[in-house]
């Protein structure tokens, strides 16, 4: 117990000791801080007391300045008149852009009007040439003058060319007839600008004639009923032959242009006969009560060349 008593005395003192040592240390630091401040406080009174002094300017520095400043206006003014010259011009360029905005909008509208116009126009002219085709492949000629046949006989619409002693034909539709296929045989040398030689075809119906004005010969195809009774003048028959030969010009120049094709039946003016080439002919000159069914042949040959002639007229005529 001694011994702890007298170290309890030892240990106070070694820590009283460190205490005074720590309050030197904070003592010295608080003794820089004040000199530090002093320093700072000094140089501040430095720079408040100090004055920036500007050079004196010279008269030639002034006029120099003066000069500057001047272009430094003028250059305002300059700058100021300029951005309202572009304040104008773009005004200007809005307003012509507003103008020529409304005119596409305008020439827009106009296009479409006229495209509209310009499609129904190749409408139109799509149906004209529908129409024209329809009406340039039609068989104008086969329809307007239908050849067929009745029994023994040849018809041109309706109408029997020929005579048999058990079936009488009277001269009034062997007239009409006849006048149907002048009629035909002129219409289809008109359209193609064809001349028959010297004949000169009359079509005037049932009294239609053939005339040859080189010789003056003027024949009819026509003859009364109470001249058929007995026998047919020559003049008929000579109006017959020549419109026979009438067709067969036509044919030749027929097959002259399209040489594919060829007459069915063949005319020989000199026998007056019609047939095909190795076959027996038949007659183009009536006898009547003589050669009745064989006469009635030749005119049914005949008004089969006539059909072949409109075949070929209908689909090739047109073609160039």
């Amino acid at each position: 117990a001694g011994a702890g008593a007298r170290a309890w005395p030892a240990a106070r003192g070694s820590m009283i000791q460190g205490d005074e040592e720590l309050v030197n240390f904070w003592e010295a630091e608080l003794e820089n801080a004040k000199t530090s401040d002093g320093q700072y406080q000094e140089f501040l009174a430095q720079l408040g007391s100090l004055r920036i002094a500007a050079p004196p300017l010279g008269e030639d520095d002034e006029r120099e300045l003066l000069a500057q400043l001047e272009a430094v206006r003028r250059r305002k003014e300059e700058m100021s008149t300029r951005r309202q010259m572009v304040q104008r011009k773009r005004a200007r360029i809005g307003a012509l852009q507003h103008e020529w905005t409304q005119k596409q909008d305008d020439l827009a509208a106009q296009l479409e009007a006229l495209s509209e116009e310009s499609q129904s126009r190749d409408l139109r002219n799509s149906d004209a040439e529908d129409c024209l085709h329809g009406l340039v492949t039609t068989n104008a000629m086969n329809d307007v003058f239908h050849i067929w046949f009745h029994g023994p006989f040849g018809t041109i619409n309706g109408f029997r060319i020929g005579q048999l002693p058990v079936t009488h034909v009277s001269s009034n539709e062997i007239s009409a007839g006849l006048g149907q296929l002048v009629l035909l045989i002129s219409c289809m040398g008109d359209r193609l600008g064809f001349k028959f030689g010297p004949y000169v075809l009359m079509p005037r119906g049932s009294h239609s004639r053939i005339q040859v004005p080189s010789n003056n010969q003027d024949f009819p195809l026509y003859e009364e009923d109470s001249t058929f009774s007995l026998f047919p003048r020559k003049s008929f028959n000579e109006g017959v032959l020549a419109l026979a030969d009438c067709l067969s010009l036509l044919g030749s120049h027929i097959v002259s242009r399209d040489p594919s094709m060829q007459q069915p039946f063949v005319v020989n003016v000199v026998s007056r006969t019609i047939g095909q080439a190795g076959a027996e002919a038949e007659p183009l000159e009536w006898k009547q009560g003589a050669n009745d069914e064989g006469w009635t042949k030749g005119m049914k040959y005949l008004l089969i060349n006539a059909k072949w002639a409109v075949v070929w007229f209908s689909k090739k005529a047109f073609d160039g």
